[in-house]
């Protein structure tokens, strides 16, 4: 079994939306594919691959009937789309089996250029995979105040107003610049990470003196 399992972990979705290429090798086109977007995080596409009278299986798939084979592997295919040009990938792959309903497959991998957006952002895995992911608000400075109980809070309000009044009153200390060392790290990049959240982060300090027991 393939180390990198694409037919078995990233199926191909269905889509009206895909990408019709041509793959050569040394200047022969040994298949054409039909591939969509799989995994936008890694630049992947898949699709059907129809093989062309110069396809060999056991000269040009990098896995056959769910077993590796290495004749195959790392080849340098070109990949070309009539619409598009070459495409730049890592890789492509091939996978040819007799066992499954898709008996042969083309997968795409770390694809650079043109954009990934460009090939595939019209379909459904790739819309699906940002549809929930909005991009984090730039935070560049935060209001640091001090309130009762040993309070400490960072705000993104000016005033304080949003502060909980659990604390209360809270006095202004100074302006925080977020591009410090102290926010890359530890309990400051939390702290900017709850800002983010909610709009501001409280720390509760306590201290305890106790007697030296030392002998």
């Amino acid at each position: 079994m393939s180390a990198f399992d694409p037919l078995r972990t990233l199926a191909p979705r269905g889509s009206a939306i895909r990408m019709q290429i041509e793959i050569y090798l040394n200047g022969n086109l040994v298949g054409r594919g039909n591939v969509d977007a799989v995994d936008t995080l890694m630049g992947v596409a898949m699709g059907p691959f129809e093989r062309e009278p110069s396809y060999d299986r056991e000269a040009h798939a990098a896995e056959i009937d769910g077993s590796d084979n290495p004749t195959g592997a790392n080849l340098p295919f070109v990949v070309q789309s009539s619409e598009h040009g070459l495409i730049e990938c890592e890789a492509a792959v091939i996978y040819d089996s007799a066992d499954t309903s898709n008996a042969r497959l083309v997968s795409l991998l770390g694809v650079a250029y043109p954009s990934y957006e460009k090939l595939f952002g019209e379909c459904l895995a790739y819309k699906e995979y940002w549809q929930d992911r909005v991009e984090e608000p730039q935070v560049d400075t935060l209001y640091m105040f001090v309130g009762g109980g040993d309070a400490m809070a960072y705000t993104l309000e000016e005033s304080g107003a949003n502060l909980p009044k659990q604390y209360a009153p809270w006095r202004f200390r100074s302006e925080v610049s977020t591009s410090g060392p102290t926010f890359k790290a530890g309990a400051d990049k939390a702290a900017l990470e709850e800002v983010r959240a909610k709009g501001f982060a409280v720390s509760v300090f306590s201290f305890t003196i106790g007697e030296d027991t030392a002998p």
